[in-house]
Order: C-alpha cells, then structure tokens, then sequence
C-alpha cells in the first residue's frame, strides 16, 4: 500500500474546522493525538524539467532532455535524488 503524506499544519486546521464545536479540552487532545504521530523524514521531488542539470538540447521546443549531472537522456516527469531545483527566473 502506497503511503501518501501531509502537512501537520493542514491537518491540525482540518481538524479545527471539522470539530469546531469542540470543547476546548476535546480540541486539545485532537492536536496532541496528532502531534504523537510520527513525522515522515521526506523531501519534494525534484521533476527532471525542474532542475539545474537538464539540457534539453538546442531550443526550449526539442522534446528530449538530457542529464549533465548523470550524463544520461531523460524524459518528462522523470526524477531523481540529486535533482536541484533551477530559480523560477532561469527558464
């Protein structure tokens, strides 16, 4: 089964909406229950399109991709773990 993860953040608001008529006691436990689940140690993903290391060759319309870093071709929505996001301002 696949794990999907979320933000505490997101879920400690979704509880306060849900439960608004919550006693205050009761809202706190929600939290403090939801506070002892374990946080997954993850990271974004970086898509191949995304990061520092793509050259997609001669023009932004060539449909190929190609790894500097790993030296090997890639194709769109492909990742890895040395993806580096580039800056929004360098295309």
């Amino acid at each position: 089964m696949a794990k999907e993860y979320i933000e505490r953040e997101t879920a400690y608001d979704t509880l306060t909406e849900y439960y608004h008529h919550s006693t205050d006691t009761q809202h706190g436990a929600l939290r403090e229950a939801l506070s002892r689940v374990p946080a997954a140690d993850v990271r974004p993903v970086v898509r191949c399109e995304n990061c520092i290391h793509l050259d997609r060759g001669e023009n932004e319309s060539e449909s190929w991709f190609y790894c500097k870093l790993n030296a090997h071709d890639r194709y769109e929505g492909f990742y890895c773990a040395d993806g580096k996001m580039r800056e929004a301002h360098d295309g």
